[in-house]
């Protein structure tokens, strides 16, 4: 979603409900005045769950703004990148809960990621660089860079070795399921932070391209493996049919020097140019 609004809210502006939930969203470059990805008002009760919010400019406020609600939990969501304030959460009364866990609200452009404004507020193992405001409970809370898997390309996975994996707390309350690509959310015993689980499934062999598996893309591998898909031919290695995105990751990673490495990620962003050394 990418959209530019004059005053508030660039990707979506929501006003007057009683409650909203908000999950398995994309909300990616947007601009607006106040709110540059969400803006919220008046909404009484409010989940947000398993949500990407970044690259979103505002002149205010940052990506997600809150303002007026009563009830907010805001869970294993990733917020980054965003100009501004990662979020802003103004409570309606100075009773209103504001329940926050198992994020990722981390490099976001204004210095504090979290800015907050009245309400009882409980910060459960999120990691976050700086906050504004009071809070009664802050548990478990880090501030280490999250280690995307590729975030210039818009892959917020986390690679192995992110200081967010089995970092979460399993009891949080409105605790999903499954995470944004609909893995289970607890693995390994302990929930991660942010929109995505990292999943046994992730696998770490070479590109299917490859066929000697010498982590190079050289070009007749790169020409036999593009042939294959253009004639819909099977292949020996990885998925079939053939999925357009490996062939140009493949295309990617040859015009890139063929020596490739692989993160660890979601397939095919997690095969990444060079060594990896």
């Amino acid at each position: 979603m990418s959209n530019y609004a004059a005053i508030s809210g660039g990707g979506i502006y929501i006003a007057s409900a009683n409650a909203i939930n908000f999950n398995k969203n994309v909300i990616m470059s947007n601009y607006a005045n106040g709110g540059g990805g969400i803006y919220v008002k008046l909404v009484n009760i409010i989940h947000f769950i398993n949500n990407i919010i970044v690259n979103n400019n505002a002149s205010i406020n940052g990506g997600l703004v809150i303002q007026l609600s009563s009830e907010i939990n805001f869970i294993n969501n990733t917020v980054t990148d965003n100009s501004r304030d990662g979020i802003y959460i103004k409570a309606s009364e100075h009773q209103a809960k504001i329940y926050i866990a198992n994020n990722i609200i981390w490099g976001n452009d204004d210095g504090g990621d979290i800015d907050l404004s009245g309400g009882i507020v409980e910060l459960y193992t999120n990691n976050y660089k700086g906050i504004e405001g009071s809070f009664k409970t802050s548990i478990g809370n880090i501030d280490q860079d999250p280690s995307f898997v590729a975030p210039e390309e818009g892959d917020y996975h986390l690679s192995l070795g992110s200081p967010c994996i089995n970092s979460g707390y399993n009891e949080a309350s409105n605790l999903p399921a499954t995470d944004k690509d609909g893995n289970s959310r607890i693995i390994n015993d302990f929930v991660d932070m942010g929109a995505y689980e990292l999943t046994d499934s992730f696998s770490f062999d070479p590109h299917p391209a490859d066929s000697n598996n010498n982590w190079i893309i050289e070009d007749n591998e790169f020409n036999n493996y593009n042939s294959a898909w253009k004639q819909g031919n099977t292949w020996t290695n990885g998925p079939n049919p053939i999925p357009l995105d490996f062939v140009s990751r493949a295309g990617f990673l040859k015009e890139s020097g063929g020596t490739y490495h692989n993160v660890g990620g979601k397939q095919p962003d997690c095969w990444m140019p060079g060594s990896g050394e």
